[in-house]
Formats: structure tokens, sequence, C-alpha cells
């Protein structure tokens, strides 16, 4: 059990967007800006609903690292207006090249901004995923103990008749937990989440290089897990007839999701 005084909601992390990567599974087409300012319906990109979710879980802390198309992208984040309006802050880091490498270099390119930051803990979140608003609300009101130097994973348990059920939507093909993982024991139905928290225990432990064993940080936690135990899990749960994010990382299925009917893309705009 988590004390409530003791502790604080997912919601006054800072969130850490992960947004420099090259888009490389889109066409040629859409990689003309980055991939998360590509238009979702109406004047939504995938960017807004992004950030709308925030807003409406009330996250006022948001930083995107940056470093494809930087340029385009932090002026499109300074000059919209949708942002000001709603009150939310969000600052903006350009990465350095060794973003090229995967995730954790886009990470440790803004070790000097994490390592600052007074939370002992962070939220990391792609900047192609969508969640639908009910899982999001979830999500943001957790508790969970902020001074510890865990980190956190979440997920959910999606059996067989509920991924064919979402299949009729669009190919809905999360990470499912591996069972030779070394987080779990009992592994069967469970899907990964597509957020992380991380403490500023494991930004200092991937910061050196004989623990950093790849760019990826899947791989890191479960190097970091193996040396502390410091990976925690929480599951949550689901029952939505809708899938419960949709990964958008690639050209085909950033044309379905744009041809969904509006009604549908409603379901994933947090209210």
């Amino acid at each position: 059990m988590i004390y409530k005084e003791l502790a604080m909601q997912i919601k006054n992390l800072p969130i850490i967007m992960l947004a420099a990567g090259l888009s490389e599974r889109f066409d040629t087409e859409h990689r003309q800006i980055h991939k998360s300012m590509l238009n979702l319906y109406q004047d939504y990109s995938i960017f807004d609903f992004i950030v709308e979710g925030l807003i409406n879980c009330g996250v006022l802390d948001f930083w995107v690292i940056l470093g494809y198309k930087y340029e385009k992208f932090a002026h499109y984040i300074k000059t919209r207006e949708f942002y000001r309006l709603n009150k939310i802050a969000i600052s903006v880091i350009r990465a350095d090249a060794t973003y090229l490498n995967g995730p954790v270099y886009t990470l440790l390119s803004a070790f000097s901004y994490l390592s600052a930051l007074p939370n002992n803990k962070f939220m990391v979140i792609p900047s192609d995923t969508i969640f639908h608003r009910s899982l999001s609300s979830q999500i943001y009101s957790e508790y969970i103990a902020s001074e510890e130097n865990s980190c956190m994973i979440f997920t959910l348990s999606i059996d067989e008749e509920k991924q064919r059920q979402y299949d009729k939507w669009l190919d809905f093909h999360p990470h499912k937990i591996d069972k030779e993982s070394v987080f779990f024991q009992e592994s069967e139905d469970r899907v990964v989440i597509p957020l992380i928290i991380l403490s500023q225990a494991f930004l200092q432990f991937i910061k050196n290089q004989s623990n950093c064993i790849s760019g990826n940080i899947w791989s890191n936690l479960e190097n970091y897990y193996k040396k502390t135990h410091l990976v925690r899990e929480i599951q949550l749960p689901y029952s939505g007839d809708l899938p419960p994010f949709i990964d958008i990382d690639n050209s085909l299925i950033y044309n379905k999701v744009h041809n969904l009917k509006a009604n549908v893309l409603e379901q994933y705009k947090v209210k």
C-alpha cells in the first residue's frame, strides 16, 4: 500500500516525450514533417492528441526532446495557439547527434536537463502513441512513492477475444510480455503500455558506459533490474471496445487511423 501523504500522483511528475527519431518506418511523403505533426483529423495532429490528453489529466510539467526536423517542430510548439490557451508550458530540449543511436541516447543527450529536475522520478512517453481517454485518466491519477529509486512499467491484460475485437478497427500489435523476461514470472496475456516511469538513479546508472548495454530503454531496464531489483509493475484494468492505445509508428497505421471515423477518434481525446 502507498500512503497518499507519502506519495505523489503521476500527473505531477515531469513528463518527458522522446521525439528525436528519424521516423524511418514512414513513407518519404510523410517524412516531410515530423511524424508527430501529421494531421489525424480536423486540425488535430498526433502531437495535439497527446498534449490534450496531458492537459485534461492535469499535467503541468511537459518536456519534449527533439532531434529530427527540430526547427519545424519547435516552431510548431511555440506558435500553437491551442497550447497557450490551455496554459500548458512545453519545454523543448534539442538532442545531440547521439540520439541516432536509440532512445537511451536521446535521454542521455538531455542528461544535464533531466538530472537537474527537482523530482526523483519522471515519466517517459513516445511521440507517436495516442491513448484511450479512460486509460489516460487511470494512469495519471495513480499514486506512486516519489522518493524511492525504482522505475515503473505499466501493463494490462488483453485476451485473444479482445485482441480480435481490436483488430476490427486496425492492426493492434502491442509489445507482449516476454515469458523469459527477468521482470515477470507469470506473464500470460499481459502487454506493455508504451510509457515508463524512470528514476534519477536509473539515469545515473545508464550514464555509466559499462551499464548502458544498448540504445533500447527496455534492455537497459532489464539490466538495471538484474543489478538492483528496482523495477516495479503497475497493472491496470481495461475493458473498452476500442484499443487502449494506438501506436502510430508507420505510414500504414497512420493511414488507417487517419481514415477512422471522427466518433472513434474522439475516444482518444480526453474530455
